[in-house]
């Protein structure tokens, strides 16, 4: 609720596409429905829906959001993360997931995994009272950092990104992220079965 009250996230209209067979939000372009195999086609509907409007001029990505400090600067992905759009929808429908109903927001929308796994880093961090290092890979980075924005620098701490390749492996990187794997798969069971 912080970051709604300080205006990192917000609840917004927004225009995005549903499919005509069982009303996934597929986003905001029209593509092929990947909840169901209807090839039923998809409608434009306004939802109200949790976003995140990066500041203009903000960049996704800076130096300091690597933990290998010494190793050279990953310039590829940076690029790539930039082409981000300015207005994250953080909203999704699954079937499983943290619901966004205690917002006020639909029912079947929940929070989007790639803003999950970094706040499930950041609590796993908090809770053992370590620096927040999440590992993956440059092509898994590609695709979820720009969610992270949002929350790398948050409660006090900063998160940062090891990637696989300019990882020191110590103990306390490797606790890390055990703890987080075992907090993320927590998260997803306990949800799984309460929606189901």
């Amino acid at each position: 609720m912080d970051l709604l009250a300080n205006g990192t996230l917000a609840l917004a209209h927004g225009k995005v596409r549903l499919c005509r067979a069982c009303d996934h939000m597929t986003g905001e372009v029209d593509h092929a429905c990947r909840a169901c195999t209807t090839d039923a086609g998809t409608r434009p509907a306004i939802r109200q829906l949790l976003v995140h409007d990066r500041p203009e001029g903000r960049p996704v990505l800076e130096r300091a959001d690597f933990h290998a400090n010494r190793a050279s600067m990953p310039a590829h992905l940076v690029n790539l993360a930039q082409s981000a759009p300015q207005r994250l929808l953080l909203s999704r429908t699954r079937a499983c997931g943290i619901s966004l109903g205690p917002l006020g927001l639909d029912a079947n929308l929940v929070l989007d995994p790639r803003l999950g796994l970094h706040l499930t880093v950041l609590a796993a961090a908090a809770q053992r009272g370590e620096d927040p290092v999440m590992t993956l890979t440059e092509n898994a980075a590609a695709h979820i950092v720009a969610y992270g924005a949002p929350v790398r620098r948050w409660g006090g701490m900063q998160l940062r990104y090891a990637l696989h390749g300019c990882i020191p492996y110590d103990q306390h990187a490797l606790a890390i992220n055990a703890t987080v794997c075992r907090i993320w798969c927590a998260v997803c069971w306990s949800t799984a079965r309460t929606t189901r």
